[in-house]
Formats: C-alpha cells, structure tokens, sequence
C-alpha cells in the first residue's frame, strides 16, 4: 500500500459514460479515466507523474537496498483497458526526464524511454542512460510466458555491482 496523501476527486457517470479525474499533489499523481460502461468500449486510462522521488518507492516494493538508488522520474501512462476482456490491455508509459543516482553516480535518460504493453508482452522501445562513467542503451521484447529477447549496448562502471549484489564489497573498471 502506498500512501499517497490528501488528493480530490470527481467522477461523472452521464448517459453511460464514465468521466473521472484524481489528483494527489502531494505525491504529484494524477489520474484520469473516460469510456463508456458498457462491454463494447474500452476505458482509456492515463496517469501521470510528475518528479516522483524513487528511493522511497523502490523501498516500499523491496526491489532496492540500503546501499540504495535514488533520483527521480516524470511518466505518463495511457492505457485502453477493454471491459469485456481485460487482460486484453494495451499501454504505453513514457519516462521523460529520468535522473537515477546509483553508487553516487548519477545518469540521465537521452530521450524518452518508452515502454509498450500489449496482450503479447512488454516491448521496450527505447532505454538510453547516460552518465559520467557510462552509457547504455536497450531494446527487446518480453513475453510473461517465457520468452525475452533484449539487445543492450553500452558501457558500464563495474563501481556499481555492489548495490546488485551484497556480497561484493568493492569493484573497479568497465564492462
């Protein structure tokens, strides 16, 4: 669960329409949701998020340590969520501007990163990073029954290892 602080709504239902709008400002999400509710149309869904500090989150889901990532990053997202079929949703979330602090290193996306959903899988259309020490750049395809087909280029600093995994106190050099 996350605490997303005081925020406001207004949902609207009117000739079977659904208008809805949240806004967190704390948290600096906002939301919005417009489609018919019925099972011929789909609800198109956009969130976006402005600044959104990672640390905290990254803690909250348990996928960064104490050693620690840190930064921030503005998305959007927009998805078309069918009623009738759900698991049928397609997206697409755009990152821009991203900053990560990783091992006091900091990068910086080149571009909006791009990420698509469709029923078929994950497609990342565009990852560019870049920092002081390195660069890299990814692309491919993951499909949630098995299959991942990723091309990543680049160059990076071996410095950063240890918030991957523990056991590894120090490194030096580039891979």
């Amino acid at each position: 669960a996350f605490a997303l602080g005081d925020g406001s709504g207004r949902f609207t239902l009117r000739g079977g329409r659904l208008q809805a709008e949240l806004a967190f400002p704390e948290s600096r999400l906002t939301a919005t949701a417009r489609g018919p509710l019925d099972r011929n149309g789909p609800i198109a869904v956009r969130v976006e998020a402005k600044d959104l500090a990672l640390a905290p989150t990254l803690r909250r889901l348990g996928l960064a340590h104490e050693s620690g990532v840190d930064g921030t990053l503005s998305a959007v997202a927009d998805v078309t969520v069918p009623i009738a079929e759900p698991s049928a949703a397609r997206g697409m979330v755009t990152l821009d501007p991203v900053r990560l602090v990783v091992v006091e290193e900091e990068w910086a996306n080149r571009g909006p990163v791009v990420l698509r959903w469709e029923p078929t899988g994950l497609a990342i259309d565009r990852l560019h990073l870049a920092g002081r020490l390195g660069d890299l750049q990814a692309s491919g395809r993951w499909d949630p029954r098995g299959a991942l087909g990723l091309q990543i280029t680049g160059q990076f600093p071996l410095t950063m290892l240890p918030l991957f995994r523990p056991e590894i106190r120090e490194a030096a050099g580039t891979l």
